[in-house]
């Protein structure tokens, strides 16, 4: 189970033959939480991208793990300043975060909600705070990332 303490593993080899769950320490999460942030910043999945066709959450629901991992949509002009919609795509999450623990693996839902909740919060953060700095819409700044 604790075989990403090590190095990478197999997805099928990461429960525990006797099915016996150990809590996960605040260093074993951290690290596992850290092994998949690399993955992720390696891959260069850590830049949304607009996806200009998604209207609602229901359109969302239609990505999936071959899809950018951090997307925006729905940006527009609103009475109060500029809106827009950013998400991250769960299944190309759960895609990184398999390579350490299988989908059965009782932390791998809350490895996942956690780990959305970060990249979620992280990106809006970073992307309001270029738009407060540059004035620029965000699919502008997500076809500059793409761009550099």
């Amino acid at each position: 189970m604790f075989g990403w303490l090590f190095g990478k593993k197999k997805a099928d080899e990461a429960i525990n033959e006797d099915g016996i769950v150990t809590p996960l320490s605040e260093e074993q999460l951290h690290q596992l939480m850290q092994g998949i942030f690399s993955d992720i910043a390696e891959a260069g999945d850590l830049n949304p991208r607009y996806i200009d066709w998604l209207e609602s959450e229901e359109d969302c629901s239609d990505l999936g793990p071959y899809d950018p991992l951090i997307y925006v949509w729905n940006e527009g002009i609103l009475d109060g300043g500029l809106g827009y919609s950013l998400s991250i795509n769960m299944p190309r999450l759960s895609s990184y975060i398999e390579v350490y623990l299988h989908p059965a693996d009782p932390y791998f839902v809350d490895v996942a909600r956690m780990l959305g909740t970060q990249l979620s919060d992280t990106s809006r953060s970073t992307m309001d705070a270029t738009i407060q700095k540059t004035g620029a819409m965000p699919s502008d700044i997500c076809a500059s990332l793409l761009a550099e």
